[in-house]
């Protein structure tokens, strides 16, 4: 092996001992297989002791006999390790690399290096492991660790093999009582419950067979769903069995359940009205906490879909006080939609409070969709008062985040006179509403749901040319939002102005992307030009 110089070229060394290693004995360093502790950061390049001193990392061999390069200031210096015992000293032509200290002897410069390994004080520590770097060898790995197992093995049934349940599979078609492997247990779990996770065909399982254990089932997540598909085609006394055993216990905390509240969803649907209205009386002092639940939220909107109005009414004077919060939670505004949609308008006076805040809800990533079905459900007489309010703040909206969609839910949805007032104001900004990132959804659904004339004047606006250039179709072939834009008018144009527009993106697309276009980029300007010309 060549000498430290010429390995190490242009490297920083400074030995401790002015001794170094003839040429030809390199190979003979000895390392202390304890002072495998580089040191990083400003206190310079990794080295390691040796017999001659510190010596960088970088003189020792690398991969395929190539030297290791660094550069950095040189390494501090510190008082040398005991001496050698004879056993450590490698034969020629093998490098020793030595092990990592253990972690308290990790972090910085220790004040003095460990005893020798072997010698009863560090017994724990790894001897010297050699490591040669040739050509087609690399070390070895350790061997994978032995895992115990945790769960018993899945029985399964002994009168049905794989392949014969398979086959009933396949004959039945979407079998839905086709099992899954079971999932890891959470918990103790009864006998019956684990014969029917861990058994193969569970077909001829039926809801008697689960008495006295509905409540363990309806938390499972194979059990719920065999509850629920047994619901329906059950017998009267089997759904009584399943109703007497979720009413003994807590229902709203089923309500709650992550596969419990399916359960309790699908009884308030197959069960009987008198089912309906014990339940309705448990749940109603909870009814404002389920609302405001992750799957208790939906119980309450299976309840407001299957109770009477009598009893429809009592949830919404439950929950009026705490309207405002229902309608800006993640989960409480699907229940305000839903009363909206099922509960008769003469019942809901809470939307009078609504006035004066519809802004503040039409800004609100949650808020904007009860604004929506209060302008879909409600009466003219409860539903133009928020209208109004909305529409003196139309302009803004179409460029705020979430009031945008309440505008687009106008311009397909609402009054002719509202949507006239927003189409006139695109009029002259059809260019830049078609460059925002929201607006540009409001001037798709303006080109498509507005009258033949307004979508003329509009679509003659993206035409417009400056210096015999056409300035507006460039701008939005190279927008990623306008180009969303340009597509829809390609579609909805028709007669000379569809002609025209296409004429002028043909000439166009070569220019903005050149010979080397991207097909990805090119294939949305090219579907919509051949749906036009199709249409045409």
């Amino acid at each position: 092996m060549q000498s430290p110089e010429a390995l190490a070229q242009g490297a920083v060394f400074v030995p401790y001992d002015p001794k170094l290693p003839p040429d030809g004995q390199w190979n003979n360093i000895i390392l202390d297989p304890r002072a495998d502790w580089p040191v990083h950061g400003p206190h310079g390049p990794p080295s390691y002791w040796s017999p001659y001193g510190q010596i960088p990392f970088a003189f020792f061999p690398g991969p395929m006999g190539q030297p290791r390069a660094f550069s950095g200031p040189p390494n501090p210096f510190h008082p040398p390790p005991p001496p050698l015992p004879p056993s450590h000293v490698l034969p020629a032509s093998n490098v020793c690399i030595p092990q990592p200290f253990p972690a308290f002897f990790r972090g910085g410069n220790p004040p003095s290096l460990p005893p020798i390994p072997n010698t009863g004080t560090y017994s724990s520590l790894p001897s010297p492991v050699q490591y040669s770097y040739g050509p087609s060898i690399n070390p070895p790995l350790p061997p994978p660790p032995m895992l115990a197992e945790k769960y018993p093995p899945v029985r399964r049934d002994s009168s049905s093999s794989p392949s014969q349940a398979s086959s009933k599979s396949r004959s039945r078609g979407n079998n839905k009582a086709s099992r899954k492997l079971p999932r890891l247990p959470s918990g103790p779990r009864s006998k019956l419950l684990h014969d029917f996770r861990t058994k193969v065909d569970a077909g001829a399982w039926q809801l008697g067979d689960v008495k006295d254990h509905v409540v363990e089932f309806c938390k499972d997540q194979y059990g719920s769903r065999f509850v629920q598909d047994a619901i329906e085609t059950a017998t009267d006394a089997e759904r009584d069995m399943v109703f007497g055993e979720i009413i003994s216990e807590d229902v709203g905390m089923m309500s709650k359940e992550v596969f419990g509240n399916y359960v309790v969803q699908r009884v308030l649907e197959y069960g009987t009205d008198a089912q309906r209205e014990i339940i309705h009386g448990e749940l109603l002092d909870q009814i404002h906490e389920l609302a405001l639940h992750i799957y208790g939220c939906r119980v309450v909107q299976k309840l407001l879909d299957v109770l009477p109005t009598e009893q429809q009414v009592e949830i919404v004077r439950e929950l009026e006080p705490h309207v405002s919060a229902c309608v800006q939670d993640a989960h409480g505004n699907h229940v305000i939609q839903k009363i909206l949609e099922a509960v008769p308008s003469r019942h809901l006076d809470f939307v009078n409070a609504f006035r004066g805040r519809v802004i503040e809800f039409a800004r609100h990533t949650y808020g904007c969709r009860v604004v929506q079905r209060c302008l879909q459900h409600l009466p003219p007489s409860q539903s133009q008062p928020l209208l109004d309010e909305f529409m003196a703040h139309a302009f803004d909206m179409i460029t705020d985040e979430f009031g945008n969609y309440v505008i687009q839910y106008i311009l397909e949805y609402g009054p002719e006179e509202e949507k006239g007032v927003i189409l006139s104001m695109l009029q002259g900004w059809i260019l830049q509403f078609s460059r925002h990132k929201h607006a540009s959804n409001v001037c798709e659904m303006a080109i498509v749901h507005s009258p033949p004339h307004i979508r003329h004047r509009l679509i003659d606006e993206i035409l417009v040319m400056a210096h015999g250039f056409p300035i507006g179709v460039w701008q939005m072939i190279h927008d990623p939002y306008g180009n969303y834009v340009l597509q829809r008018a390609m579609v909805q144009a028709v007669g000379y102005q569809q002609h025209f527009l296409m004429s002028i993106v043909a000439q166009q697309i070569p220019m903005a992307w050149g010979s080397d276009a991207n097909p990805q980029e090119r294939k949305y300007f090219t579907a919509s030009t051949s749906d036009s010309q199709h249409d045409a």
